[in-house]
């Protein structure tokens, strides 16, 4: 038990320091919502809470986690510097990375006319559309 916990914090330390830089430059220079919809299709599959996923599927998890954090990340600070003006999306601390993935690949297969846009866009559009500000 002790050695799955260091295991998951290990894990999620790599995945915080380096998924977010390899998906800014894997999404931004292909640019495609579609692009990133394939990458989390792959939490979809994993079991996170257990830490189970096929070996092929880490990369893409890690991807898709470490994109869908900066864009959080992104609108907490566009938030704090124009507070009434940014206030994209309000998600729930309870809500998981897990969650967050299938509210993006949901939205992005229920609009598969946008999947040529930005991943960026698409995504503060799914938050936006799953988790308003009241």
């Amino acid at each position: 038990m002790r050695s799955s916990k260091a295991l998951l914090l290990t894990l999620t330390a790599w995945l915080l320091w380096s998924a977010p830089a390899f998906a800014q430059d894997m999404f931004l220079r292909k640019g495609s919502a579609e692009a990133l919809a394939k990458e989390c299709r792959a939490v979809l599959s994993a079991d996170l809470d257990k830490m189970q996923a096929p070996a092929d599927a880490m990369w893409p998890i890690g991807s898709c986690l470490g994109f869908l954090n900066g864009v959080i990340d992104m609108a907490t600070i566009a938030r704090e510097e124009s507070p009434k003006t940014a206030q994209f999306f309000c998600i729930p601390r309870t809500v998981t990375g897990a969650q967050l993935a299938k509210v993006f690949v949901k939205y992005s297969d229920n609009h598969p006319e946008q999947l040529h846009l930005p991943a960026a866009v698409i995504v503060v559009l799914s938050f936006k559309d799953a988790f308003p500000c009241s």
